[in-house]
């Protein structure tokens, strides 16, 4: 389901990586959607509505899931508050665009 959301999910990415909107507001926004399609999709699924998605569909989900752990895991906290794990916004960034540049060169493929 999130191929049929994935140009929501680009504008959010589009809006991120041009600094119209911040962090916060990019993982709310980002997993709110996800939540949202993830109930859709139970609710298809419990109807026994299945779909049959496009094969590019699941490297797309793979993606936005990339993005949701990033979100996860990103920890606005200075350095000695954060654990290993946890991303700073630097770092999040940084991540973000770089998923944003791997699924433009997806579309293209």
């Amino acid at each position: 389901m999130d191929w049929e959301a994935r140009d929501h999910y680009l504008q959010l990415l589009e809006k991120f990586v041009e600094k119209k909107i911040d962090i916060g507001e990019f993982c709310i926004a980002f997993e709110e959607r996800a939540k949202l399609i993830g109930e859709v999709t139970d609710i298809l699924e419990s109807n026994l509505i299945l779909l049959s998605p496009p094969p590019k569909s699941l490297d797309f989900s793979d993606f936005i899931g990339d993005i949701l752990d990033e979100c996860e895991i990103y920890n606005p906290d200075p350095k000695p508050f954060r654990h290993e794990y946890e991303l700073d916004e630097t770092e999040f960034w940084d991540s973000i665009e770089e998923t944003y540049l791997q699924i433009q060169k997806f579309f293209k493929e």
